[in-house]
């Protein structure tokens, strides 16, 4: 008795614990995913309109600026035009995914999350509208919500092994008060069986 709901109830509580944080981790990324995928979709505008008005300046100094203003909100920008990157920070970070990045089309928003070392970083790529060749790519750092994760995942854990030592003590004394019964009732049962009625 005391086992099967001890073992029961840790099963229980380790199901739980995994949905929760399932739950919780897909309901981050998408919000994660909606936010920057808005903000990109409005940025990338106004860089593809900049560069086109502002001809006479280079590229990589156009996003340069864009890329300071956003920085502040862990966001960057990568520049590729007719399939070579002509600016990253880290070219690393294009490097990733550059394969896939090519084939984005314009109107279409590619979104991907790379592991780069330790941290990860949301992807949002999309081609221009008048030049399918040139194409603007938006990193932003969410290695916050994985940290966030451990963080619940390591507190889950400790509120799990409380429940279970709580469970432990609970279901030995329902156990215990259980089969008190029926050890009194054996041991009235020998002493019947020995001749004392």
């Amino acid at each position: 008795i005391f086992l099967s709901m001890t073992i029961s109830a840790l099963i229980s509580c380790i199901l739980v614990l995994g949905i929760i944080l399932n739950k919780n981790y897909e309901t981050n990324i998408q919000k994660e995913n909606e936010r920057t995928v808005n903000s990109f979709s409005s940025i990338a505008n106004n860089i593809e309109e900049s560069l086109a008005k502002y001809k006479n300046l280079k590229s990589q100094d156009i996003i340069s600026t864009y890329n300071s203003y956003y920085q502040k909100d862990d966001f960057q920008f990568a520049y590729i035009n007719e399939n070579k990157i002509e600016y990253s920070v880290n070219k690393n970070l294009v490097n990733n995914i550059y394969d896939e990045i090519l084939t984005v089309k314009n109107d279409v928003f590619f979104s991907k999350i790379v592991q780069v070392e330790e941290n990860y970083y949301l992807y949002v790529a999309t081609a221009f509208k008048d030049d399918i060749t040139q194409k603007i790519i938006g990193i932003k750092d969410i290695t916050y919500i994985y940290e966030a994760q451990s963080e619940i995942k390591f507190y889950g854990i400790v509120i799990i092994l409380f429940a279970t030592l709580f469970i432990t003590i609970i279901s030995f004394t329902i156990s215990k008060n259980i089969t008190k019964q029926l050890e009194y009732m054996a041991k009235g049962a020998k002493r019947i069986s020995k001749g004392d009625y």
